[in-house]
């Protein structure tokens, strides 16, 4: 992502992030039209925003959901409630008050989910964990998903119904991944690999 500084007047009244790339133009368009026209007639790409201890905002994208269709992809600071990008974008943006907004998982979360499911010594290094990580973890529902696709008989349906809204995005977003991208995982399972070994499987 890139941050664009907002100007009005000579002064940055606001930071927005879009894709790396994207015209200064199209922003410029897209937020006078899309949202909230009180915002720059003019912008200058930036690099970094801080907060007033000088840290960097770390952004997540939020997608706007209506009618059970993505219209939008919005950029808030990490860790805003969904129910109050709700709020700002109907109050402040005009966004249809029907609209469902739902945080995005950013690709570093879902490879240490991942990671947090492969052994890292022992017999099994480098392939899944002999048994799931602790039910509440990203781990848990990264093991899961590659279990699925893995060795299926060792997916807990349990474990999965009690997912929280969190786990059940990872899961379903290294499922896809793997579907998507045509990944074979088939070998992350010791006890998969020597079945086959032995023509049993």
């Amino acid at each position: 992502m890139r941050a664009y500084n907002v100007t009005l007047a000579g002064k940055v009244v606001d930071t927005v992030y879009f894709p790396d790339g994207t015209p200064e133009s199209e922003v410029k368009h897209g937020l006078i039209n899309t949202v909230s026209t009180a915002r720059s007639k003019y912008l200058d790409p930036g690099i970094v925003s801080t907060n007033t201890g000088g840290v960097p905002n770390i952004m997540r994208a939020y997608n706007v959901i209506l009618a059970g269709q993505v219209i939008d992809t919005v950029y808030f600071v990490d860790g805003t409630p969904e129910s109050e990008v709700r709020h700002s974008l109907i109050n402040s943006d005009g966004f249809d008050p029907g609209i469902i907004v739902d945080a995005q998982l950013s690709r570093s979360e879902i490879v240490s989910a991942i990671d947090g499911a492969i052994a890292k010594s022992g017999k099994n290094i480098g392939k899944l964990k002999a048994k799931c990580p602790r039910s509440d973890t990203d781990a848990a529902a990264a093991w899961q998903a590659l279990q699925m696709e893995a060795n299926p008989y060792k997916v807990s349906m349990a474990t999965c119904l009690f997912f929280s809204t969190r786990q059940t995005k990872i899961f379903n977003a290294v499922i896809e991944t793997i579907r998507e991208k045509n990944i074979d995982v088939r070998g992350l399972d010791r006890d998969r690999v020597a079945l086959e070994s032995i023509g049993v499987w």
